[in-house]
């Protein structure tokens, strides 16, 4: 997803502090994040996921970050399972004889690999517990605390506890009397499953999860581990608000609900749109108002009404909604707010009346089409276009700076038809974008040089796995601002 999802980090003095989030696993999201000095991508695609639709989940760790991911907002937390604060990182080199032009090492340098760092993490984060008063060995007074384990892979927890149970043996902590001799869980460190138990969490993931050579079928050993100790109190209050916690915090409201506010979204896809504004959009991108006058925008597709909020919400007045399906009545009802019950490739009064608000500042579509979306919102414009052109009115199809917005939705039967389909629509969208332009230039009567127009695709915390939000900006270019103080000039 956005990198305003990714796990957070703080710093500690000279120390980094981190939190390493664990996203569920979507399509083609975090293989192409870029690495970045802020971020360490460790994907981990034959881990069990925690949801039985996913495949498997990713991990993400971001360092000199501001928040944490309860801070975040409620839609983006819903997609972290599992989150840690994570306050060092420890490596070492391993070193290997095998001479393999693959670089792979034997499984017992593996071993040893995992064995050392496995033994390094213990000894630091032991020095840690001591320092934060964790209480190893029973009392007259009190009963010894319990640590709780929180390793990514799981694999590396039976090695870690192991070499944290050889420190406190050597630290003289007893053992109890019913004490398993064959369960490294189960000696003078009290271990437990249980969050609630618990008095810390010792959270450490291995960066053995990265891509593995595999022509001597062994595993690249790990050389880093991010780790760190946390009060449980502290953890259990940012895991509290991730995955379904986050899911009920999400305001919608039905549309025939007529008890809630009336500000209240009618849907879901709401928090699509409303993203996009608070975080892509500044004000100098788009404004509401043109020398006094409130910019019109088009809202295609609109039923139940989530982005015709979103639009009013942000100043643009009037607002054309455009849907065979109804309005929730409490946006409907909002002074300002057209709608239009019909397909907006209708007949030639929907047409007119699209024509008849222009110029629109903002033109979005979050219309429930799989197929063929592109060629019918270029037959709408076209004939907008033409529809303006008959007129002595309008001379302009959109105002500069003018925004875009369209929801891609792709059929999602496998990956692979998942990803075929993202890469044809990514060919399609410079096609639909120019056939805007040329609308605007035939209405405008300029030439193409006149505006320029840019465009990203996103996949927004709201969006499904089979989803992405196309964002386009078109303004003038200097060519285009010359020709208005130009033709300014001979008025």
């Amino acid at each position: 997803k956005t990198l305003t999802k990714d796990a957070v980090i703080q710093k500690d003095g000279d120390a980094t502090s981190s939190l390493c989030s664990t996203w569920n696993h979507g399509i083609g999201d975090i293989e192409s994040l870029p690495p970045t000095e802020k971020t360490t991508c460790i994907l981990s695609p034959k881990e069990s996921g925690p949801r039985q639709s996913r495949t498997g989940y990713n991990m993400i760790i971001t360092r000199n970050a501001t928040c944490s991911p309860a801070d975040l907002p409620p839609l983006a937390r819903q997609h972290i399972s599992w989150a840690g604060r994570l306050t060092n990182e420890t490596s070492i080199v391993g070193k290997t004889t095998h001479n393999s032009s693959e670089c792979s090492v034997s499984p017992a340098e593996h071993e040893n690999v995992v064995r050392n760092l496995c033994a390094l993490v213990a000894n630091l984060a032991f020095q840690k517990l001591n320092m934060c008063g964790f209480v190893f060995a029973e009392t007259t007074n009190r009963r010894a605390d319990e640590l709780r384990l929180d390793v990514r892979p799981k694999s590396f927890a039976l090695p870690l506890c192991r070499e944290l149970q050889r420190l406190a043996v050597e630290a003289g902590f007893p053992s109890r009397d019913d004490t398993d001799p064959n369960d490294p869980f189960d000696g003078p460190m009290r271990m437990t499953q249980s969050i609630a138990k618990s008095s810390c969490i010792l959270s450490a993931v291995f960066d053995s999860m990265m891509e593995l050579h595999v022509a001597s079928n062994s595993r690249n050993p790990p050389t880093s581990c991010y780790w760190g100790v946390t009060a449980t109190s502290e953890h259990a209050a940012m895991i509290n608000k991730l995955n379904d916690f986050a899911k009920k915090e999400v305001r919608v409201a039905k549309p025939e609900d007529a008890t809630c506010v009336d500000a209240t979204p009618t849907s879901r896809a709401y928090y699509k749109l409303a993203q996009i504004f608070e975080e892509y959009l500044t004000p100098s991108m788009l404004s509401a108002e043109v020398d006094g006058v409130l910019c019109s925008g088009l809202d295609l597709g609109a039923s139940p009404g989530g982005w015709t909020q979103v639009l009013f919400n942000n100043g643009l007045r009037p607002v054309i909604s455009v849907d065979p399906g109804l309005l929730a009545p409490r946006v409907e009802g909002l002074d300002g707010i057209r709608y239009i019950k019909g397909d907006f490739n209708g007949d030639n009064a929907i047409i007119r009346g699209i024509a008849d608000q222009s110029p629109y500042t903002a033109i979005v579509c979050d219309a429930n089409i799989t197929h063929g979306i592109d060629e019918k919102i270029t037959r709408m414009i076209g004939r907008v276009a033409g529809e303006l052109g008959k007129g002595e009115g309008q001379t302009s199809l959109i105002t500069l700076p003018a925004v875009f917005i369209l929801t891609l939705k792709f059929a999602y039967k496998t990956e692979q038809s998942m990803k075929r389909n993202y890469i044809a629509a990514m060919k399609m969208i410079p096609n639909l974008l120019m056939n805007i332009i040329d609308a605007q230039c035939r209405v405008a009567k300029c030439s193409r040089d006149h505006v320029a127009c840019r465009y990203t695709v996103l996949h927004l915390h709201a969006n499904s796995d089979s989803e992405r939000t196309v964002l386009a900006i078109f303004d003038e270019t200097d060519e285009g601002r010359k020709r208005k103080r130009d033709s300014t000039k001979e008025l």
